[in-house]
């Protein structure tokens, strides 16, 4: 929690600039002519909102879970003067105010993945429909416009690596603490109660988090930037070889590719996220093992 709201605090400035940019140089959806194309970019948004609406409401099954168990989410030392229940609600409180914060703070950069993808797959049908036209003069202008925009992508996605890379190291490493802690807790635990019931709770919050705020919407980003030299090389190019360069300029820029990564030695992806998920098991069975012996 605290390294997002630090996230916040120390980067609002690059976060500032990646607003401005998203508002003023981003490509409209409202200006796509095609109506099956705005609802296909649409419902890519409509993901992200999906996924936080799911992990809002087993948030809300945690925090009952949280009263239902009539115990501190967190050890902490208790006075005798001070009543349990005020320091539990005292708990529970900071954890709401938390816990939302950090629900919209993941919303922005799960609709920072989001917007990046579909501005990368508009990018992709411009550039295969950049050669539709026998006028010369538009499709030099669509040409210069396609170029600048993929430059400007190129440098959106190194703008977004550099605000969030330091922040997401750290998450990945709680992901592995958390899940191993909670883990451990099913393995104690001999029959079915509210305690066990927070934490799979716990354990879907996180996953969701893990998954559906961060690592697929960046795989989106991945899947599209990796369309483009197919979408230029396929672009008909060959009926006007006076754009050759510029096809081939754009084709060479994969290898540039775009990338979302963390701290700038783990790739966010889907592989990245598998193995962290492969990590963790392998990690919790050597905990088991070496508490059990």
């Amino acid at each position: 929690m605290i390294t997002k709201i630090v996230l916040m605090v120390n980067k609002r400035k690059e976060m500032q600039e990646i607003f401005k940019h998203i508002n003023n140089v981003f490509w409209k959806i409202e200006d796509v002519a095609d109506e099956n194309d705005r609802r296909a970019y649409k419902k890519i948004l409509l993901r992200g909102r999906y996924t936080l609406h799911v992990w809002s409401a087993l948030f809300v099954v945690w925090l009952c879970c949280i009263c239902r168990t009539k115990s501190l989410p967190l050890k902490c030392y208790r006075p005798t003067w001070i009543p349990l229940y005020s320091i539990i609600a005292l708990q529970d409180l900071t954890f709401i105010l938390l816990s939302w914060t950090i629900i919209g703070i993941d919303g922005i950069i799960t609709s920072f993945f989001l917007m990046t993808a579909i501005q990368l797959k508009m990018l992709n049908r411009e550039i295969e429909a950049m050669f539709d036209t026998n006028d010369e003069d538009v499709i030099a202008r669509k040409v210069i416009t396609l170029i600048e925009h993929h430059d400007f992508m190129l440098r959106f996605t190194r703008l977004i690596n550099d605000t969030i890379s330091s922040s997401m190291v750290i998450f990945v490493g709680n992901i592995v603490t958390n899940i191993c802690v909670y883990l451990y807790h099913f393995t104690v635990m001999n029959s079915i109660s509210f305690a066990i019931i927070r934490d799979l709770d716990v354990v879907a919050m996180t996953l969701i988090e893990f998954f559906g705020a961060f690592f697929i919407p960046a795989q989106l980003c991945i899947n599209q930037a990796e369309e483009i030299k197919y979408s230029a090389y396929f672009s008909k190019w060959y009926e006007h070889p006076q754009y050759y360069r510029h096809i081939s300029m754009m084709i060479a820029r994969d290898s540039l590719s775009i990338r979302m990564n963390a701290g700038g030695i783990v790739r966010l992806d889907l592989e990245t996220a598998l193995n962290v998920v492969k990590l963790t098991g392998s990690y919790y069975m050597f905990l088991r093992n070496f508490i059990e012996s």
